[in-house]
């Protein structure tokens, strides 16, 4: 019975941390609304990432440590880039099949995953005005926000939950509780609604996968991070326009 009940806990137990993590980030959200810095002048949604960053970086200084504390021996195995040349394994559903290696995987999911997101955040931009011409300007600041952003969410719901529950349940397990987790807050997010919670679950399923299967954290990041670019940076292009 203690087995059991020590075995339910185990598995609980990161779940019930990822979903604090969350409601810290959709606090973070709302509070940055409120504490502009005035760090970039004249585009609102890129100083009030200066905030959220902010605080989301110490956010995952705890989540580190915590999932050290928790299991050090796996935490060494995946805190690290991985191979991102290593065998992927078949997933009929989105077209990976047996022995193809995650460099291939690699890049065909990222060119996928961007054309949906690029033409999912292209109709955002052409219900309004764009500040195209000050794009250039805030670059710099759009590929510091995406990098960190996409550093944020990979800790908070593929590495803190791959460390606690490798081992625990099936990687296939792991993969869907990562992508219903990460999914379900892009329902208020960006993308939003029922296709953005879609969207991003599929997302986080496959980013979950690549940790798993590389044993590291290099593809997770750099697809997040391509995606963050496109959507931070049509976000701001809204925020300033004219």
């Amino acid at each position: 019975m203690k087995n059991s009940v020590r075995s339910a806990f185990s598995m609980l137990l990161p779940v019930g941390l990822t979903l604090i993590y969350t409601g810290v980030l959709l606090w973070l959200g709302t509070y940055a609304k409120a504490h502009l810095p005035g760090f970039i002048q004249e585009n609102l949604y890129l100083d009030q990432h200066a905030v959220y960053q902010i605080g989301a970086f110490v956010l995952i200084l705890v989540v580190l440590v915590l999932a050290y504390a928790l299991r050090p021996d796996t935490f060494k195995e995946f805190f690290r880039a991985g191979d991102p040349g290593a065998p992927a394994g078949r997933l009929a559903w989105l077209g990976i099949k047996e022995g193809e290696r995650w460099r291939s995987v690699g890049w065909s999911m990222l060119v996928i995953i961007s054309v949906v997101t690029g033409i999912f955040m292209g109709l955002q931009l052409g219900q309004a005005p764009s500040a195209w011409s000050r794009l250039l300007a805030w670059l710099p600041w759009i590929l510091l926000f995406a990098a960190m952003n996409a550093l944020t969410e990979e800790v908070i719901f593929r590495f803190n939950l791959i460390v606690l529950l490798t081992g625990r349940m099936s990687a296939q397990a792991i993969y869907l509780i990562s992508a219903v987790l990460f999914g379900l807050p892009h329902y208020a997010g960006m993308p939003n609604g029922i296709l953005g919670v879609l969207m991003a679950g599929v997302l986080g399923y496959v980013l979950a996968k690549s940790v798993v299967e590389t044993k590291g954290m290099f593809w997770a990041w750099f697809i997040h991070f391509v995606q963050d670019v496109l959507i931070i940076g049509s976000m701001a292009l809204l925020a300033g326009r004219p």
